[in-house]
């Protein structure tokens, strides 16, 4: 087929005209005390290979802020879903992954001092 042909070019407008899909994204930064630091990061890495398993999931990163208080660190975890309900299925995932395994995430960050703030973002389209 020509790339002049009617259903070529047919195909090319309705796939224009589809509705963009977009991705979201969960931030989440974290303050953590230095002594809890390990622990922290290897519940992190526990839930975050979990992501990786779940249908949805794009991108998927811990990362970590040199700080300048010694007594405190700075990790933010990103990611990416295919979209919303891809990252609300994911939520119900892992409260039954936390619930079978008994584990309290607030229970967890509280004993040892670390704050978080979360929260969902969208790509900027432009």
């Amino acid at each position: 087929m020509s790339a002049t042909s009617p259903h070529q070019i047919d195909i090319a407008a309705s796939e224009a005209a589809a509705p963009p899909v977009s991705s979201i994204f969960r931030i989440d930064t974290f303050a953590c005390p230095t002594v809890h630091q390990s622990a922290f990061e290897d519940r992190l890495a526990i839930i975050h290979g979990y992501f990786d398993t779940l249908p949805g999931c794009l991108y998927n990163r811990v990362v970590l802020s040199a700080s300048e208080n010694d007594d405190m660190v700075k990790i933010a975890t990103i990611v990416e879903w295919r979209d919303r309900q891809a990252l609300d299925a994911a939520k119900s995932a892992v409260g039954a992954f936390y619930a079978k395994s008994g584990f309290d995430p607030a229970a967890f960050m509280a004993e040892r001092g670390i704050t978080g703030v979360f929260g969902v973002f969208r790509p900027v389209e432009g």
